[in-house]
């Protein structure tokens, strides 16, 4: 498909350490995304991790040990980097199912475990989706620095 765009969103990832903290940034493995999102759906199904379709605030020690007994000297911690994670992989789940739902174009190629669609398509879905937040938050700076 030469014309249309896949995109990988970032779930494939390699073992390293970098950035401004390089103590505390990690790069996910798939192994260690597919170790969290078992040990969450673990968590959640035993029903009293979850209420009101939201997660209780003390979950991330319970995932913290859950990643340890499934991969033993992982050394990810609650903070900063299982928090991280789940809000990256929540955003990106979101995206994924508003691209399918809310708009035209896209699909998904269950071979490949992607969203695939035109080049033109993704490109109007981000200008459509992200431009009225930068505007708004042009317009709110704007009234702040007067």
């Amino acid at each position: 498909m030469s014309s249309s765009r896949k995109m990988d969103l970032g779930m494939n990832s390699t073992p390293t350490t970098a950035g401004r903290n390089k103590k505390d940034k990690h790069i996910w493995t798939p192994i260690e995304d597919a170790s969290l999102v078992k040990a969450l759906n673990e968590l959640c199904v035993g029903g009293y991790w979850k209420v009101d379709n939201e997660v209780r605030s003390r979950y991330l020690g319970q995932l913290e040990k859950a990643m340890e007994q499934k991969l033993p000297g992982c050394g990810l911690k609650a903070v900063p980097h299982i928090e991280s994670r789940v809000k990256t992989l929540k955003k990106q789940t979101l995206a994924i199912s508003d691209m399918l739902t809310n708009s035209s174009g896209f699909a998904w190629n269950d071979e490949e475990k992607m969203v695939v669609c035109e080049k033109q398509v993704f490109d109007d879905w981000v200008k459509w989706k992200f431009l009225g937040k930068i505007e708004q938050m042009a317009n709110e700076l704007k009234v702040l620095l007067k």
